[in-house]
């Protein structure tokens, strides 16, 4: 069934392609790429370091490298073959998606850290943008025939197990932390 699913997204998209939306989701799909993640988690951890907030920085990293690794051993496992047609060449297997896994990886825990952090109204904007940046981010991988939608369901599911798990060690630092 999802197969089919995967099949008839794919035929519409690519007979529904635009110039215009092409260029946006490409935007979208770089803010999920390694290089603008990397550059970003480096920005993100001196902002926590200079503020002294170190509790979030080991759970940061771990929570983006553990979630991508994770997604790259699931690619070799799987061996998906990329869509065709795609509109830039990529290399490697589809399943799962890496930028879906990174997205939810990176940008949920940033909404945590937003929400942990007390910032208050600014919290309820950052959630919020974290949510569209991910959907957008997934939805451009499936417009630009990088990925099919499970391959971005599954880089969802990724990021997300390694979200809980990495908040779930982020709150007990938290509580070691409040017991010193």
């Amino acid at each position: 069934m999802l197969n089919g699913l995967d099949q008839q997204l794919f035929i519409w998209v690519t007979e529904n392609r635009s110039n215009f939306l092409t260029s946006i989701f490409s935007v979208f799909s770089f803010w999920g790429s390694w290089q603008f993640i990397m550059a970003a988690m480096l920005l993100i951890i001196i902002v926590l370091a200079v503020k002294k907030k170190f509790v979030f920085i080991i759970p940061f990293i771990s929570i983006v490298a553990g979630s991508s690794i994770l997604a790259y051993l699931g690619k070799l496992y799987w061996a998906r073959l990329r869509p065709p047609d795609s509109v830039f060449i990529e290399t490697g297997f589809s399943f799962p998606s890496g930028h879906a896994t990174a997205a939810v990886a990176f940008f949920a825990y940033l909404a945590f850290m937003a929400v942990k952090l007390n910032l208050g109204k600014k919290s309820g904007l950052i959630y919020s943008f974290t949510i569209l940046i991910i959907l957008l981010i997934g939805s451009g991988r499936i417009y630009l025939g990088a990925h099919y939608l499970t391959d971005v369901l599954a880089g969802y599911l990724v990021g997300f197990v390694g979200l809980i798990l990495g908040i779930i060690w982020t709150r007990k630092l938290i509580l070691r932390e409040g017991k010193k």
